[in-house]
């Protein structure tokens, strides 16, 4: 063979070998991805965002692995994250419209209504049918007073069964806000129908029931959740809130306990457990349960600060100062002082 042919075939070799080894990266990259989203489905926004940031490490521009972390950090509240992460999705594909109407609605959150606007109006321009882009134009509606164009357009969509959900889930929301209760419960009850599992439906209907001081018939719908979806322990944690929120303290314990038993290192059940002692006015219980999560936990910055306030909150001013002082000292972002 000659020195020519040679050198052609073994960059066909090399060629076929870096394509193979970017097929993989890809794999192993949406394999994490797709593990990350059954986890946010299930409602582990910890989880999943290890698996979305894994997907990243191999692909780095992974637009919608981005994007599914602006969507945990938004779960975990951290809504600049929340920004910054649908932004860079954007940034790297601009026709992620979902994206940029996840930004949309973090500005109408923001009170920013142009910039919200002119991301939606991007949207609309391309497809003015775009389901999930009429939605959050109504939001916008909503926040210009506009609250009968708002209620026409999710009345339609729900008719037409666009985004049906979300859409049933703003329409009761400003129909409670307007104090129209019976007719709140109507519409989710009437978007329930054929679809009677619906979780963020069933949450709705829970609110609505709240809101109505139905306090029964709320914790039936919290009951059903948890009978439905066994495995979602935020279903648990959502009906302990709802004791904490009606008086209801020792029923929060146990299953804040239930909770602690069964993923003992989870600092969300571990507070919960706490506030459920502080609701009783058992102080002492509320700071044993959070010294020992600062024992199994101590990289959760998030239990010591807890436990200052604990202390704090009980008239114990000295050992809340020697909490802060300890975290201050042992807090792993501390910035390096050494040359």
């Amino acid at each position: 063979m000659s020195f020519r042919k040679c050198v052609f075939w073994l960059g066909v070799v090399l060629v076929a070998t870096v394509l193979a080894g970017c097929g993989d990266a890809k794999e192993k990259s949406m394999k994490f991805f797709n593990k990350g989203d059954a986890l946010y489905e299930k409602g582990d926004y910890v989880k999943a965002r290890l698996e979305f940031k894994n997907a990243l490490q191999i692909e780095p521009k992974f637009a919608r692995a981005y994007y599914m972390l602006a969507k945990v950090e938004l779960r975990e509240k951290n809504y600049r994250g929340a920004y910054g992460l649908a932004s860079k999705a954007i940034d790297l594909d601009p026709d992620l419209w979902e994206a940029r109407l996840f930004v949309a609605e973090l500005l109408i959150m923001a009170k920013k209504i142009d910039d919200a606007r002119e991301k939606v109006a991007a949207v609309l321009a391309k497809d003015p049918e775009n389901a999930r882009a009429l939605l959050v134009n109504s939001l916008l509606l909503i926040q210009e007073k506009k609250a009968e164009e708002a209620e026409k357009t999710l009345r339609d969509m729900i008719a037409k069964g666009q985004e049906k959900v979300r859409a049933c889930i703003v329409l009761a929301g400003l129909m409670k806000g307007q104090g129209r209760l019976k007719e709140t419960e109507e519409i989710t009850k009437q978007c329930l129908d054929g679809d009677e599992k619906n979780p963020a439906l069933l949450f709705t209907l829970a609110r609505v029931h709240m809101a109505a001081e139905d306090l029964s018939a709320a914790e039936e719908v919290y009951r059903q959740l948890i009978e439905y979806y066994p495995d979602r322990k935020s279903y648990l944690v959502a009906l302990a809130r709802f004791y904490s929120a009606t008086k209801q303290p020792e029923k929060g314990e146990k299953i804040s306990r239930s909770l602690v038993k069964d993923e003992p290192d989870r600092a969300d059940y571990r507070a919960l457990l706490a506030r459920s002692y502080e609701e009783q006015e058992k102080p002492d219980l509320a700071i044993e349960v959070i010294k020992n999560a600062v024992a199994v936990l101590p990289e959760e910055l998030r239990l010591g600060l807890l436990l200052a306030e604990i202390y704090e909150r009980n008239d114990q001013a000295d050992l809340s100062l020697e909490t802060y002082k300890n975290l201050a000292e042992n807090n792993p972002l501390k910035p390096n002082t050494r040359e």
